[in-house]
């Protein structure tokens, strides 16, 4: 995962997707439906406003844990990163505590309990990150995972950037540089793909007017015209950039 806990905007964005599929089938079938970005958004975010609805108690700021305000669904720091964890239920729990060998959490009455472990949260944070302390972020991703805990490394945009996904979804495609820049350019595809044609990304942003005259000429105007336009100022041009001092 890039950023931890930042799980609003693709959640939207799968509600979003469901509801345009539900109103394309009531379009075909004669029918309309209206859901804006606003409702989905709160429809998303029940499980967080739930609570303000009942009782109008506004609900603080969790930082990276889960909705779910588990003590053990958050950004722990291991040896050389941080991690996320989402363990919410008793069999995780008890998986997480054994895989980083500190079985005798269970055991302790001070996390007897959900309730117990938020009260005693910093020491139980304290005690899950003495542990990751003592490794790296990919070996307990590895070693948890397999144990199955979900967990999740968070990785900074580099590292996110070199993901294989990434380079299969051919997400970052190399272009020959814009005008002034004399070497290839790596820019972001389209965040979908489509069986017929890509998309793909075949060039560079072109310079400023670098298609005036291409796009006058569809419009009408003749070669003696544009360069009329030209020679009369009626083109913008980038102001000519000032060097800082050496």
């Amino acid at each position: 995962m890039l950023v931890a806990g930042n799980v609003v905007v693709p959640a939207v964005t799968a509600v979003g997707q469901a509801v345009a599929a539900t109103v394309e089938k009531a379009a075909d079938a004669g029918g309309a439906l209206a859901k804006g970005i606003g409702g989905t958004a709160k429809t998303v975010l029940d499980k967080m406003g739930g609570g303000h609805y009942d009782t109008t108690a506004m609900p603080g700021q969790i930082g990276n844990m889960a909705w779910s305000r588990r003590p053990t669904s958050d950004l722990f720091r291991a040896a050389d990163g941080s991690l996320m964890f989402v363990v919410n239920s008793e069999l995780h729990y008890a998986l997480l505590f054994r895989t980083i060998d500190r079985p005798e959490v269970l055991e302790d009455p001070r996390f007897a309990t959900w309730a117990l472990r938020s009260q005693n949260v910093a020491a139980l944070r304290a005690i899950i990150e003495e542990a990751l302390a003592t490794d790296t972020v990919a070996n307990w991703e590895r070693r948890l995972k397999a144990a199955g805990v979900a967990v999740a490394q968070v990785k900074n945009i580099g590292e996110a950037l070199a993901s294989p996904q990434l380079a299969h979804r051919n997400l970052l495609q190399t272009v020959p540089g814009p005008p002034g820049v004399d070497r290839p350019v790596t820019v972001m595809n389209a965040p979908f793909l489509c069986d017929e044609d890509g998309p793909g990304v075949e060039r560079a942003a072109p310079g400023i007017g670098e298609h005036n005259a291409e796009v006058l000429a569809e419009a009408g105007y003749s070669p003696e015209e544009i360069a009329a336009f030209a020679r009369e100022g009626a083109f913008w041009q980038a102001p000519a950039r000032v060097r800082a001092p050496a």
